[in-house]
């Protein structure tokens, strides 16, 4: 019986990280990186859209990883509505 408890706290310790909350908004990130990258933050398509970060080189969507598909079909648009890479 103490081993099957402590195997279950064991499960439980390792899945804790999992519930955690995020430390910062999205948009944090997005600008703390593009700042360093020398990007333009929000650059605006003339569809209204808004690309998180263009650099020289690729048009960035900055998303949580419960995103991630999301942000996949995102980064796909700006490279072809800018004529950037994905990223």
């Amino acid at each position: 019986m103490k081993i099957l408890i402590k195997i279950i706290l064991v499960i439980f310790i390792i899945q804790y990280p999992c519930f955690a909350k995020r430390i910062h908004p999205e948009k944090d990130y997005q600008s703390y990186w593009c700042k360093l990258n020398n990007g333009i933050a929000e650059y605006r398509l003339n569809d209204s859209t808004r690309i998180d970060c263009l650099t020289d080189l690729y048009a960035i969507e900055f998303d949580f990883a419960n995103k991630w598909s999301e942000s996949i079909g995102q980064a796909l648009y700006y490279s072809i509505a800018t004529n950037k890479n994905p990223l």
